[in-house]
């Protein structure tokens, strides 16, 4: 019986070619239009996910309210995320990165290769037990632990060293006006899917910008101003961050408070959790989870136009098919037959539309990575999402 609906479902759809051909086409669009955007969206919710104890890892804003208004800052002073850790229990690691302000590129050079490069972060040794990177050489623990160290990223390595062993190689890095020898202590494998773009880390003990944050009293020792350098804390296990945000003010009101009022300003220090810092922070930008629902709302704007398209030309299509239908009745067929022939030729056409729908994101693919800057692919890591998606739309 099945046999015989498809027999007749495929026998009428090549007998009406260029209705079937819109049809298909209209969905297939439709379908490719929702899965590259649903591709989007789950490579997006993917960011900052790879870290170990996410729920634990804060990074900390800091507001400021001053005659001039609110303002925000995603990084603090110098001295608050080491002195924090000292005083608040709850902190159980505390990590400084930063790029050197104004220094967009770093030159390096080693031997005849000179060349600039951007993501360079000066950084504590702490790095690698508060965020979670693989090291393919090196000890992650010791990594940045002296000063004039650097750790390079896999490319970064390859692009000085070849294929040769980078550990304890010598390069030149040039921070702005501030030029030092520093011996690689470490390789690492960068995560694209991060909202701190690393090239390389150089020790925050190193001189230059380094010495300036950790030695210089101007920086050092000051809670109030200076406030350029990004900080992420890992708290206890079962911490309550609104407890532990209250004791960071009373220190830093402890701290900073004559300096503070000195400037003519109020300072008040908070935790962002690691996991919503790209998609949900506000700080000094929109949250990326707007994009994301407008994009679900074209997905969702698109698929409903491909699916009244569908049903629009199934009832302009429906007068010729009552002759069909009432001979049909006529020599005895019932009422569930001729509705299971009707939906077989429906399902035919709506799996030929989802199989040219995956035709057309994998030629658009490209295109795609190329306008939004991102690498997606179909591949069988996403086969489930995938699965699902096509599931979501079809059973629309």
């Amino acid at each position: 019986m099945i046999r015989n609906y498809l027999l007749i479902a495929l026998r009428n759809i090549r007998r009406n070619k260029i209705y079937s051909f819109i049809n298909m086409l209209g969905l297939a669009l439709g379908i490719a239009s929702c899965l590259l955007l649903a591709l989007y969206a789950n490579d997006e919710l993917q960011y900052d996910a790879h870290h170990k104890d996410l729920d634990r890892l804060y990074r900390i804003t800091t507001e400021f309210q001053s005659e001039r208004g609110l303002d925000k800052l995603a990084s603090t002073s110098p001295p608050i995320a080491m002195g924090l850790k000292a005083e608040i229990p709850e902190i159980e690691e505390a990590t400084r990165l930063f790029n050197p302000p104004g220094v967009a590129q770093q030159l390096i050079k080693y031997e005849d290769n000179i060349f600039y490069e951007t993501g360079g972060l000066l950084a504590d040794s702490t790095v690698f037990t508060v965020l979670s990177y693989t090291l393919t050489q090196g000890n992650p623990s010791k990594a940045l632990t002296k000063a004039n160290s650097v750790v390079l990223s896999d490319p970064l390595a390859k692009k000085l060293f070849g294929d040769e062993p980078a550990l304890d190689k010598s390069i030149t890095i040039s921070q702005g006006s501030q030029t030092a020898n520093y011996v690689v202590t470490g390789v690492f494998i960068p995560n694209t899917k991060s909202h701190i773009e690393a090239n390389f880390f150089t020790s925050i003990t190193s001189e230059g910008w380094g010495t300036y944050v950790t030695s210089d009293p101007r920086a050092s020792q000051e809670w109030a101003g200076q406030n350029f350098v990004p900080a992420y804390l890992k708290l206890s296990k079962n911490h309550d961050a609104l407890a532990v945000e209250k004791k960071m003010n009373d220190v830093l009101q402890a701290r900073g408070g004559e300096s503070m009022k000195a400037l003519g300003m109020k300072k008040t220090l908070h935790l962002e959790p690691l996991a919503e810092v790209y998609l949900y922070s506000d700080v000094q930008k929109s949250p990326r989870i707007s994009y994301l629902y407008i994009m679900a709302s074209i997905a969702g704007f698109l698929l409903l136009i491909a699916c009244v398209n569908f049903m629009n030309l199934a009832t302009a299509k429906a007068a010729k098919r009552a002759t069909e239908i009432g001979i049909r009745k006529v020599m005895g067929a019932f009422r569930s037959s001729l509705v299971q022939q009707l939906l077989g030729e429906a399902v035919v056409i709506v799996l030929a539309a989802v199989l040219a729908g995956l035709a057309l994101v994998q030629v658009a693919l490209p295109f795609f990575n190329e306008f939004t800057g991102k690498s997606l692919r179909l591949a069988s890591g996403n086969l489930l999402f995938l699965s699902g998606t096509l599931l979501a739309i079809v059973a629309r």
